[in-house]
């Protein structure tokens, strides 16, 4: 994902092996969505994701699977640089 001051782009990603031992990455689909959008996809993705929890029962993911690639902190600094070059 990146934030920018007036979207946040999510891109999702195929992770595939181009060589015995080596992966490589396609991106597939880039989605810009303004931050209001965003914050509602969340919403929707949530309650989807407890319905299909409640019909199927609890996923269970280990931490390094779904941990984000960019923490808070490095995030929040993004959205700083964005919003000085925007000033400027």
């Amino acid at each position: 994902m990146n934030v920018g001051p007036f979207d946040i782009t999510i891109t999702f990603q195929k992770v595939s092996e181009i060589a015995p031992g080596q992966g490589g990455v396609t991106d597939l689909v880039s989605v810009a969505l303004s931050p209001q959008s965003f914050k509602g996809f969340v919403r929707a993705a949530i309650e989807v994701l407890k319905a299909y929890e409640s019909g199927f029962g609890q996923l269970s993911i280990a931490d390094i699977d779904t941990s984000p690639t960019r923490s808070a902190d490095e995030l929040e600094a993004m959205i700083q640089a964005a919003r000085v070059a925007h000033q400027c």
